[in-house]
């Protein structure tokens, strides 16, 4: 186990003082159950984690049609009508509860910032107004089909921070929230929702531990400190079938090279107890 610890971190830990049966033992999980090795998603997240990032471009670039776009204001409004096609047809055809929030959870956007040009901010601004132009009342605080996810955890309501659900109509054609938590459809008064704000692109930070269909990940024009390899790994590993990634190619190929340090203390803390 030393010896691992030492290539993956290059901490050069003492030999332990102590046998026990547990020693040297490790388990790699190397299988994953989301997507295929050898599919898109799969061969993008290999080459990410190795942080080859010409191999990323060509395996975006070489797609027909290539899976790599400028981040400009017409290619978001296009991911964004056609990654949410079925959703805006099952709100507008007033399908069932259940089919529209799994239509809605079939994809999302993806953005490495909150706030400015290329950001959850502006595609949350963007999809609204794209909506409102098919006549949708998105200037109201609450409307039909608007998805919204939880912001601080509520325990009374049983909601925390990450959930995600629609307001729609209940039975009575009441408008209230209402979340899909496995087969259980849960639904809450508008008067006692938690904190919380629309979610058409939420931040990569928000999206772990969630699975979509399809995802479209949004870097900024600029490079910045926050892209990193750890990033847009985690951002293609969302999606269950393809990947659409609005980035220019230098800003995409700094942040696959961009390792993120993190200072957790752990090896002072491994130096110190043996």
């Amino acid at each position: 186990f030393s010896s691992w610890v030492k290539h993956i971190s290059q901490i050069d830990l003492p030999p332990a003082s102590n046998i026990n049966p547990l020693q040297d033992s490790l388990v790699k999980l190397q299988h994953s159950y989301r997507f295929a090795a050898g599919g898109q998603v799969g061969q993008l997240a290999l080459a990410v984690n190795q942080g080859d990032a010409a191999q990323v471009t060509d395996l975006l670039i070489n797609q027909a049609p290539s899976a790599l776009l400028e981040p400009t204001t017409e290619h978001i409004h296009t991911q964004l009508i056609s990654g949410y096609q079925s959703y805006i047809s099952a709100i507008e055809q007033r399908a069932d509860t259940v089919s529209c929030i799994q239509a809605f959870e079939q994809f999302r956007v993806l953005c490495a910032v909150k706030q400015g040009g290329q950001s959850v901010y502006a595609v949350n601004q963007m999809m609204m107004n794209l909506l409102a132009k098919r006549g949708w009342r998105t200037a109201q605080p609450f409307y039909p089909g608007r998805p919204i996810m939880i912001t601080q955890n509520h325990y009374r309501q049983n909601l925390f921070n990450g959930d995600i659900g629609l307001i729609l109509p209940n039975v009575d054609g009441e408008l209230q929230a209402c979340f899909l938590f496995g087969e259980e459809l849960r639904w809450l008064p508008l008067s006692r929702l938690p904190a919380h704000e629309t979610v058409f692109a939420m931040t990569v930070h928000k999206s772990q531990g969630s699975e979509f269909d399809h995802i479209a990940l949004l870097l900024p024009e600029e490079d910045s400190v926050v892209l990193s390899r750890e990033l847009v790994y985690t951002a293609l590993t969302r999606a269950r079938q393809t990947v659409q990634i609005l980035s220019t190619q230098p800003v995409l190929q700094q942040a696959v090279q961009r390792r993120h340090q993190r200072e957790s203390g752990l090896a002072k803390l491994l130096m110190e107890n043996n």
